[in-house]
């Protein structure tokens, strides 16, 4: 019988308590159908996780959604600037992302820089982009406050659209392959990541002083990239935050590509929630804003006792010196970007010490109701969310910001986004995922976009067509008062935005009303035919010449 030395025993003790450890962090309750505790949620850690475990924990959720250890170079280009309010300079830039690809963003900034700057990411949701309201209303508040402020648009939506679509949610399609899920949530939160390395790679930028706000779906990337980047210090999210266990309502949700495959990709991790905010909050911290009438957050069960339970085993985790995340509920309220009112500004400004900020009261600044802002501006507000209980009823903090046009907001020039498209475009990273998938580059096309009509009968887009190679928008215009005969023109969808960019933005929202006002007084479309075809340069389908 060989000898047993008391090395040995010492080696088999060590084993024998870690082995004991991650059962304990795999203890499931009595009661998983208690609604305090739904989902089969593991009990709290006797003893925090050490820096070793946290560091293999990041590392093997960054493995799991095919996110590299080397994250891909910057590499930023910029295409020039504009002024959208006294004291604000917006630029249009570039940056890099997976398989050399390519994010085109907003980035808002002071205009006069002395000491080093706070910087601020946002993160869209769902059909979301750089020129969705909110974006553009916090990058102004906020660059006005003396941050950078970095807007992007998601794969799939705007510049990354073949067609240039907003609300378009083509990252929602499926793809074959089992790991093609955790793939799209990966880029997803790549890109979140990669915002982050463009932000801290200006040389006015304090890099210790870096936050991520993100909305609704947003509040999921935001939320998983915090664990995964510590650069992150201040983490703002609303319409979620909310993460759960195993079979919980982010591992079911029907948003299979973007949120429900890179959730369940993660699933390898003992309590996969509380091991992500552990590792953001032993470097950060959270603030998380919904609605009590929010029915995709906190009904049936994630109000307050969900979140009491989550800090404790975020605690458990973190060990006590690690804040607790921070959370607010709003009654009356239901799905929105809670993160540009007063109580997100405050927040953030405790922490990010805004350098026009310090010396002010916030209450000095107003408010602005989103729904108001955006009727008076033209700023788009995604169809189904105008309402005063979703984002059309935000009290935002700020008055009197303009709001840039969808021309202004576009990054890359037309000839060369034409030219490179396969830099940007949806289709193009599908491809490449199948391939590292050992799979046919042959993707499905995205699914249309949802209907989007604001319920004025008199406007109604039709299918896209493609003549000469280019790709044109139909547009029906017709009413029995204005004009008794309907008319159908096909516009060129992005020369259209370069140029024409007020019609655009009433045929993005399809009103009639606002097209009529947006070319002045005119009957039966004459006027909007004569300056549609004059922006156009006659590049109109040929069964409709007008």
């Amino acid at each position: 019988m060989p000898e047993i030395r008391p090395r040995h025993l010492l080696v088999l003790l060590v084993l024998f308590s870690t082995a004991l450890a991650g059962l304990a962090q795999r203890t499931t309750r009595t009661d998983p159908t208690d609604l305090a505790h739904p989902f089969n949620t593991p009990s709290p850690v006797s003893t925090p996780a050490t820096d070793e475990q946290f560091a293999q924990w990041r590392e093997q959720a960054k493995a799991a959604l095919f996110l590299s250890k080397d994250m891909p170079p910057v590499a930023a280009r910029d295409f020039g600037s504009f002024t959208p309010l006294p004291g604000v300079i917006a630029h249009r830039v570039t940056y890099g992302t997976q398989f050399g690809m390519r994010v085109p963003a907003i980035v808002y900034r002071p205009d006069h820089v002395g000491a080093k700057l706070p910087a601020i990411v946002v993160v869209a949701g769902h059909g979301g982009s750089k020129s969705t309201w909110y974006e553009v209303y916090a990058g102004l508040l906020y660059a006005s406050a003396g941050a950078v402020v970095v807007t992007y648009d998601p794969i799939g939506e705007e510049e990354r659209n073949s067609q240039h679509l907003v609300d378009a949610r083509a990252h929602d399609t499926v793809l074959p392959g089992l790991n093609s899920p955790a793939r799209m949530g990966g880029l997803m939160i790549g890109d979140v990541i990669d915002a982050v390395s463009y932000a801290a790679s200006l040389p006015e930028v304090d890099s210790k002083r870096i936050a991520v706000i993100g909305y609704s779906m947003g509040s999921f990337h935001a939320a998983l990239a915090a664990g995964l980047d510590p650069r992150i210090r201040a983490l703002v999210l609303s319409g979620g935050g909310d993460l759960d266990g195993n079979g919980g309502s982010w591992d079911t949700s029907s948003k299979i590509m973007c949120q429900g495959g890179p959730y369940q990709a993660l699933s390898f991790l003992p309590d996969k929630s509380a091991i992500l905010y552990a590792l953001h909050q032993r470097t950060g911290e959270t603030l998380v804003l919904n609605g009590l009438e929010d029915n995709l957050v906190t009904v049936p069960h994630h109000g307050d006792s969900f979140f009491v339970d989550l800090n404790a085993r975020v605690s458990a985790l973190a060990g006590p010196t690690a804040p607790k995340i921070e959370y607010r509920f709003y009654p009356g309220v239901g799905h929105r970007p809670s993160w540009v009112n007063r109580d997100a500004a405050a927040w953030l400004n405790e922490r990010l010490h805004f350098p026009r900020w310090q010396n002010i009261s916030l209450d000095s600044l107003g408010e602005t109701t989103a729904s108001e802002w955006a009727a008076a501006t033209g700023a788009h507000i995604n169809h189904g969310f105008e309402s005063d209980k979703s984002e059309g009823g935000i009290r935002a903090l700020g008055h009197g910001f303009p709001a840039p046009t969808r021309a202004q907001l576009q990054v890359v020039p037309e000839g060369e986004w034409l030219t490179h498209q396969d830099l940007y475009i949806w289709q193009s990273w599908a491809k490449r995922a199948l391939l590292a998938e050992g799979l046919p580059a042959d993707p499905p096309e995205p699914a249309p976009p949802r209907a989007s009509t604001t319920g004025d009968p008199n406007v109604q887009p039709t299918k896209s067509i493609a003549v000469a190679g280019h790709s044109y928008f139909r547009l029906r215009i017709g009413t029995a008062s204005k004009d008794p005969h309907p008319v159908h023109i096909d516009l060129s969808r992005h020369h259209v935005l370069q140029r024409c960019q007020e019609i655009s933005n009433a045929i993005q929202n399809h009103s009639l009303s606002r097209i009529y006002d947006n070319v002045g007084s005119c009957r039966g479309a004459n006027r909007l035919r004569r300056l549609a075809k004059r922006s156009t340069a006659g590049r109109f389908a040929a069964e409709d010449q007008l």
